[in-house]
């Protein structure tokens, strides 16, 4: 979920611009800072999942995998698994 909202924010920067500054050797201006921070700052979960929608994914990954039930069973599976196992110790 955080790699396709940093993705999305690098896609909208204004890489034109960027370019310009880079060509005129503007890079640590401030004008290049606040064109990266334009597009970093930006709110871009709406997009996301309507992306995620579009493609017959869950909207928000994190409450899907909360309401699975996958963390409880994988849990328990995991408990049973360990109490299993003889120790060296």
């Amino acid at each position: 979920m955080r790699a396709q909202l940093l993705f999305t924010k690098a896609a909208i920067a204004d890489h034109a611009r960027l370019a310009e500054l880079q060509n005129s050797c503007s890079l640590i201006e401030i004008d290049a800072e606040e064109c990266l921070q334009s597009a970093f700052l930006t709110d871009v979960r709406p997009v996301t999942e309507a992306w995620r929608r579009g493609r017959g994914l869950a909207p928000d990954p994190l409450a899907a995998l909360r309401e699975s039930g996958y963390m409880d069973r994988i849990v328990q599976e995991r408990a049973g698994r360990a109490a299993s196992v003889a120790s060296y110790a």
